[in-house]
């Protein structure tokens, strides 16, 4: 996975969802029409064991929320580049591990822009 070019630690587990942008609506007979005027698809990231550098990175790559993302399209089978929006960012406390600072988990969701 990338974000803005930069190779990334792959996420644990990502969650693929789509979100789909358009109207739904009940026509007078009683009939459901739904106009889709387009489909986003939604990552949902997830991290664990990562140290404080690692954090850092990824932090700093999200930092400006619009970003490029490179990541495996189940879909296409194969890896695209898409333009999504960060949000939704958390992380946990850190443990102490042999001096070293480890972050439990880190959370973003990356909504197609």
């Amino acid at each position: 996975m990338m974000i803005n070019s930069t190779e990334i630690i792959y996420p644990q587990n990502i969650d693929y969802d789509t979100e789909e942008v358009g109207s739904t609506y009940t026509t007078v007979s009683g009939k459901t029409i739904v106009d889709i005027v387009r489909s986003k698809r939604v990552l949902e990231c997830a991290w664990g064991g990562l140290t404080a550098q690692e954090l850092a990175a990824i932090l700093s790559l999200v930092d400006g929320k619009i970003v490029s993302v490179t990541y495996y399209e189940p879909k296409t089978a194969q890896e695209e580049t898409k333009t999504f929006v960060a949000s939704d960012i958390k992380f946990a406390a850190y443990t102490l591990q042999e001096t070293k600072k480890i972050f439990n988990s880190l959370e973003i969701t990356f909504t197609e822009q």
